[in-house]
């Protein structure tokens, strides 16, 4: 069916790869912003932009997949469900701040935030004058990250490093001499 197997790897792409480019489009956002540097922030909101609407398409593909196909509702945990819906949120109120909201150049503002924030010295006061949408954005994905460490996106930190170090795996079977 229309979201059978065949569907899910753009999906799964668009998820991951929409994931990536948001983290690094957040990354120039919040460095750009904390050493006023223009050009890194229209990276960052372009970017970012065109990353979030590529990953609420795979975000939304994968939650309503886990409604629709039985076998994957079936396998399917509440914790499952809770964290697309953070991610969708999170996502979706980050693109509806962009792209229908015009609030640009909060960068500016959340730079500086996030880098006290960093240095353990926590300053709000930058924060304070930002719209309630980006305060919301931020605040989701702040109880995102509290509640991230007990998910299954872990995998992001340690998958890869097993798959680099492993030996060299053969997925020949040895022929004997009777064959």
């Amino acid at each position: 069916g229309f979201f059978g197997r065949a569907s899910i790897g753009p999906a799964s792409l668009c998820l991951h790869w929409g994931l990536i480019i948001l983290f690094i489009s957040h990354l120039v956002g919040f460095i750009g912003g904390s050493y006023n540097i223009g050009s890194w922030i229209e990276f960052f909101k372009w970017v970012g932009l065109g990353g979030g609407i590529v990953f609420l398409y795979g975000a939304s593909w994968a939650f309503l997949r886990r409604i629709i196909i039985p076998q994957v509702k079936a396998m399917s945990t509440p914790d499952d469900y809770i964290l697309l819906l953070f991610l969708i949120l999170i996502a979706g109120l980050g693109v509806y701040q962009v792209a229908i909201e015009m609030i640009f150049g909060i960068s500016f503002l959340a730079g500086p935030w996030i880098a006290s924030i960093f240095k353990l010295q926590p300053d709000i006061s930058g924060i304070v004058g930002a719209p309630l949408i980006n305060k919301l954005h931020i605040i989701i994905a702040f109880l995102f990250f509290g509640y991230f460490p007990f998910t299954k996106l872990v995998h992001f930190a340690s998958y890869p490093f097993g798959y680099v170090n492993r030996p060299y795996v053969s997925m020949r079977t040895k022929r004997t001499d009777e064959e």
